[in-house]
């Protein structure tokens, strides 16, 4: 039905059961999977103040170990999930506004499905903190599955 599906995921228990279902419920034999972890801006911006303890250098070094750890966490839970299916899977680890960096890497690789999961926030939680999956909901030009 999808040949081409972008998973968002971001080691929380509901991004992971949004994957779980991509793979188990919607993705058919020879469906290709992306799977994108965006690391908030803010958490760069927090790695200046690291630098020069333990023996790390410069924010680009710090930046690459982060990058290098949360790689590892969710090609370690891709690797579970995917144990035993025949799934072809490509991960994305960028740095950014997750709810642009999604439709942007959504719109660049051809997907034709967006899965997100749901917090399921209240009005004034989504107003202060914003809604990553709400705002793709409303501005994703391709079909978009919120997982609650």
């Amino acid at each position: 039905m999808f040949s081409k599906i972008l998973v968002a995921v971001d080691g929380s228990a509901k991004s992971n059961k949004a994957l779980k279902i991509a793979l188990e419920d919607v993705a058919d034999d020879g469906t290709e999977i992306h799977v994108i972890h965006v690391l908030s801006k803010h958490l760069y911006q927090a790695i200046e103040s690291e630098v020069g303890y333990d023996g790390v250098e410069s924010p680009h070094e710090i930046r690459r170990n982060l990058l290098d750890k949360e790689k590892e966490k969710v090609v370690s839970f891709l690797n579970e999930v995917c144990n035993g299916k025949n799934v072809r899977y490509e991960l994305h680890v960028l740095k950014g506004d997750p709810r642009h960096v999604i439709l942007d890497t959504a719109e660049e690789i051809g997907a034709d499905l967006i899965v997100v999961g749901s917090y399921g926030k209240g009005l004034g939680e989504r107003l202060i903190l914003g809604s990553v999956s709400s705002h793709i909901v409303s501005h994703s030009k391709i079909s978009t599955l919120v997982i609650k």
